[in-house]
């Protein structure tokens, strides 16, 4: 019985160091803000239209709905119709339930969008991007 409780309490002590560990060092299950924005850029410039709109917040959702633009109306204007060669994070500032990604956007004729700045919102516990 003692055994039990002395491996038990170890187990516990381990998955509490671990989870410590993990918080610590920013590992998370759940997709960081900046890669939800990786996400979306890449999959709008390859045209995978139908899984951009998940990683759009509720309002944008709503807006796009009834804007008539529609998720490739956005992707194509986001990536200057799918020339997207690379995004370099510049920073990701985090406040709660909010955050802020911003980037460098580079493009197969050679020129940068710098520093365009991506809000975000946590809904249902995922980062979405979120209506500027």
């Amino acid at each position: 019985m003692v055994m039990r409780s002395t491996i038990a309490f170890l187990a516990l002590v381990l998955a509490a160091s671990l989870s410590i560990s993990c918080s610590r060092t920013g590992f998370s299950i759940a997709a960081s803000p900046s890669s939800v924005v990786r996400e979306m850029y890449t999959k709008c410039n390859t045209g995978q239209y139908s899984e951009v709109e998940p990683l759009l917040s509720t309002d944008f959702q709503s807006l796009v709905h009834r804007a008539g633009v529609g998720v490739r109306g956005i992707c194509d204007d986001e990536t200057r119709q799918s020339t997207v060669t690379g995004i370099d994070v510049v920073s990701e500032e985090i406040k709660g339930e909010g955050a802020k990604v911003v980037v460098n956007i580079h493009f197969k004729d050679v020129t940068n969008e710098r520093h365009k700045s991506i809000p975000l919102i946590k809904e249902k516990g995922s980062w979405k991007i979120a209506v500027h």
